[in-house]
């Protein structure tokens, strides 16, 4: 049992998220079925959306799977990633670096500038053409490396082609679908 709170600032569908990964990640095992989310909205009172969107978080993030007319259950391919006993990495400073990349934190005379001008221009050989268009849907290498990426972490079977890469999210709600499907 869950305690959700309404009074509080955080969304009951985060609320719920947090407590089911809490649950997944110490109770629950590879290939376990969680509750239907009809149930879950009945004994939270909560509607099915609410419960439905804090399912589709944890899927999305790989802790659960869904299968066909049978309900969602914890995900095998990436649970022991998520059931490490292993801490997760401190966001604190607990190393000292060299250079320290941290935006609020870049002093400029710590910056390897020369190294950096050097290796831009050495990236930028004379094969790049600043005189052309890029093609519009992105970097051809770009997109075969979020392919390749797509299929090793989630299983998705897509071609470099099928990929559009925008500069945000309002840049892609403005693309006309039969301007970038191709069959």
């Amino acid at each position: 049992m869950y305690i959700l709170d309404e009074k509080n600032k955080t969304p009951l569908h985060l609320q719920l998220y947090n407590a089911l990964k809490h649950d997944i990640s110490t109770h629950y095992q590879t290939g376990d079925k969680l509750p239907s989310i009809r149930k879950v909205a009945a004994l939270y009172n909560l509607s099915k959306t609410t419960v439905e969107s804090a399912y589709s978080q944890l899927y999305a993030e790989g802790y659960i799977e869904s299968r066909p007319k049978s309900g969602y259950y914890v995900s095998e391919l990436y649970f022991d990633t998520f059931k490490s006993d292993v801490p997760m990495p401190s966001t604190k400073k607990s190393q000292t670096y060299r250079y320290d990349f941290f935006p609020a934190e870049l002093c400029a005379e710590d910056f390897p500038l020369k190294t950096w001008k050097r290796l831009t221009t050495k990236a930028l050989d004379e094969t790049t053409d600043f005189g052309s268009y890029p093609d519009g849907q992105g970097e051809l290498a770009l997109q075969e490396q979020i392919a390749k990426y797509l299929m090793a972490s989630r299983g998705v079977i897509c071609r470099a082609e099928q990929i559009v890469i925008t500069s945000g999210f309002i840049d892609s709600m403005r693309l006309k679908p039969h301007a970038i499907y191709k069959a």
